[in-house]
């Protein structure tokens, strides 16, 4: 076996080995089960929502050799390359382990929410036909002069058995000054400063990639890990999750090594890979430590593959000159293999993410699920004991303590006072009092005899309304205790209902000494040529208490409920309840499926 292919075989090995591939796994099964428990997209916003996988973040001074490094990262070559500013807009890299598609047949999708009018992207993309819509995408932000989009991301998806499974977003990189190119906007330095920014504070940011010119002289003028350091200050548990990378560290070596009385031509770079530089101080020191990479030259004519470079690079970091703390007899130490290649940024990313699963994600996705659990208990409470849980003497009891304050003696004469307000009673007397004859007085006796049978029907309508609203309203408003009468809304009806039919059973009685009582009142005032209010009120009231009110109360009394409830009633909120009790039950399997994680 060539050198080449054997080197190949290691890095599918290490791709087959990485932890976030079960990771994943898992993941996708606790969102196939999410999107199958809620039968619609309503009910699933409202309660259970699908899973992310945490997303680093990928930031870089610009030309730093970020994109070079997360071509190889994606093995695909789909980021536009020209002189300037390449990447204009974020782009997500969702990337799959996945066997059934190998790496030399991968399957993409691409998703540009911004492309320009009357532009299409096709099905079935290859990584040319993808770099070329991103390319042509690029120029045009930058024809029309927009300058850097920081709202709007671009999302390439692939799946092969040649990529990690992760996801990754590309940053536009860190303008240094100010462009004088005409078709950039004047704030492009700042517009790269908040797009950065923003990433940086999103919460759905896992962790930090910090790429970084290897043959810079100085760290502390790396604008990228200025901004990472910004970012610990606002979310400090992103220290431990950034992995500084130094690209083209085939370009990082000293010539003057010996002279300067130094171990090794890449004594600098071997510097701050141990954080034992000057500049690498307690303020640039990173937990997850820091990775040279060999990125490809992009401006040679002629280029080898993506695949080519993984396996070559190994061997040109062998003799790039590393003292034998990294290399010895020809092979990496293990120091040397956890700082030195793209398998070494694999694994640190492997690490990081699976670290930052289990530290901070698992638990912050734990507690939402118990706030959402919290919430579901608050609404069975609000519901009240279950109906098996209940007697119906209990219910009964409930009922009748739940309507007592209503039909109270002081209730029930404040009801009559507002069902009599404007009665004719006050009509009859300003009448009575203009007599003047006794032909007026009968003329006018029988136009109230008919006037008042229709207002008495009237009156009947608006106490047995204003009744039957009192049952509703108590039950209504019943919460009390572990029983919550609203949900009994079929049986609160047919109390009313029972009560209606009481007072309908007393209507005729009711009307008839209503009209009595009316007419001795109104010969009274005739005869007067005055009209007590007062007492006519008192005798309206005891017909009402005698012919409906009685009735209406004895009907919805203790013995009759208890009558009416053979066995308890159905709910109101059989669904409602079902439904939180089956949303309990989820939360509880997703919760269970969350946790198992930290055993990955």
């Amino acid at each position: 076996m060539s050198v080449l292919k054997k080197l190949k075989q290691v890095g599918r090995t290490l791709l087959n080995s990485l932890t976030l591939n079960t990771v994943v796994e898992k993941l996708d099964e606790i969102n196939d089960f999410i999107s199958a428990s809620r039968p619609t997209e309503s009910q699933q916003g409202e309660l259970l929502q699908t899973l992310s996988l945490p997303r680093l973040v990928v930031i870089g001074d610009e030309n730093a050799g970020k994109s070079s490094t997360l071509e190889r990262i994606a093995m695909a070559e789909v980021f536009p390359r020209v002189d300037g500013l390449c990447t204009r807009q974020p782009i997500v890299l969702k990337l799959r382990h996945n066997s059934d598609f190998p790496d030399e047949k991968p399957r993409f999708k691409l998703i540009i929410p911004n492309l320009k009018e009357g532009a299409e992207i096709p099905e079935n993309l290859n990584a040319d036909q993808i770099r070329g819509i991103i390319a042509g995408h690029m120029e045009h932000l930058k024809s029309t002069k927009q300058g850097i989009i920081k709202d709007i991301e671009i999302v390439v998806e692939k799946w092969s058995n040649g990529v990690p499974t992760i996801n990754l977003v590309d940053l536009p990189g860190l303008v240094a000054t100010h462009t004088t190119d005409s078709n950039e906007p004047d704030e492009l330095s700042a517009q790269s400063e908040e797009c950065t920014q923003k990433y940086l504070q999103n919460t759905e940011t896992g962790g930090i990639v910090v790429v970084i010119d290897g043959k810079m002289d100085n760290l502390r003028t790396s604008r990228a890990l200025r901004f990472a350091q910004e970012a610990w200050k606002v979310r400090p548990e992103l220290r431990h999750n950034t992995i500084g990378v130094f690209a083209k560290a085939d370009k990082s070596a000293q010539q003057d090594w010996e002279d300067e009385g130094c171990t090794s031509a890449m004594w600098k770079l071997e510097s701050r890979l141990d954080s034992k530089s000057d500049e690498v101080d307690k303020d640039l020191a990173l937990a997850c430590g820091y990775v040279a990479v060999c990125n490809r030259n992009t401006r040679l004519r002629t280029q080898i593959s993506l695949v080519d470079q993984n396996a070559v690079e190994e061997e040109k970091l062998l003799h790039m000159g590393f003292s034998s703390a990294y290399v010895a007899n020809g092979s990496f130490t293990e120091h040397g293999k956890h700082v030195l290649g793209l398998p070494a940024l694999i694994k640190k990313i492997d690490r990081l993410i699976c670290s930052h699963l289990k530290q901070d994600w698992v638990p912050a996705e734990r507690a939402k699920l118990q706030e959402k659990r919290s919430d579901c208990v608050k609404r069975l409470e609000a519901l009240g004991a279950p109906p098996g849980d209940l007697t119906v003497a209990e219910l009964a009891t409930a009922f009748e303590a739940a309507m007592g304050p209503k039909i109270a003696p002081a209730a029930i004469d404040e009801m009559c006072k507002c069902s009599m307000q404007g009665f004719p009673q006050e009509n009859l007397a300003a009448t009575a009092s203009l007599f003047e004859s006794v032909e007026a007085k009968h003329k006018l006796e029988m136009q109230y005899r008919e006037f008042l049978k229709d207002d008495c029907t009237k009156l009947f309508d608006q106490v047995t309304s204003a009744f039957t609203s009192k049952i509703r309203d108590a039950i209504d408003h019943h919460s009390t205790g572990r029983i919550r009468l609203v949900r009994f809304r079929s049986f609160r009806n047919a109390l009313s209902d029972s009560a209606a039919r009481a007072m309908l059973g007393g209507k005729e009685d009711f009307c008839l000494n209503l009209n009595n009582i009316l007419e001795f009142y109104f010969l009274v005032a005739c005869g007067k040529k005055e009209f007590d209010v007062q007492t006519l009120n008192a005798a309206l009231a005891e017909c009402m208490m005698i012919y409906l009110i009685g009735p209406a109360k004895h009907s919805i009394s203790v013995s009759s409920i208890q009558n009416m409830l053979k066995e308890i009633p159905e709910e109101s909120c059989v669904e409602e309840r079902a439904s939180i009790n089956q949303m309990l039950a989820d939360i509880n399997r997703v919760d269970s499926d969350i946790t198992s994680l930290m055993d990955v």
